[in-house]
């Protein structure tokens, strides 16, 4: 114990930490991660279809407004990338920083 108090976290790592588990904890936000993570590019609309199969309750279909708020955090810490095309907005996996977010992680549970 007395070791881990004379560590100094590095407040940069930590920060990236704290804000990939926050933006994945919620078990919607992970299937939206699963979903994305399947093709290279997936649009909003096929998104907000694939994710109410995932749900599978009718009377609690997720609306556009709401899909936009849960990936809200994933785009902010950099999880999933949005494009847009046109009118259309796309969603992929920006590996480079799930990877980075892992290391991170892994370097503070160490």
């Amino acid at each position: 114990m007395t070791e881990l108090l004379t560590q100094t976290l590095d407040r940069d790592r930590l920060n990236i930490a704290f804000y990939a588990i926050h933006a994945i904890k919620h078990p919607l936000r992970q299937a939206l991660l699963r979903i994305v993570e399947k093709k290279t590019k997936q649009s909003a609309g096929d998104l907000r279809i694939a994710i109410n199969k995932y749900i599978n309750d009718r009377e609690h279909e997720l609306s556009q407004v709401r899909l936009s708020q849960e990936l809200a955090p994933l785009i902010q810490c950099g999880i999933i990338t949005q494009y847009k095309d046109g009118q259309k907005r796309h969603y992929a996996i920006n590996r480079k920083k799930l990877k980075a977010w892992n290391e991170a992680i892994e370097k503070l549970c160490k």
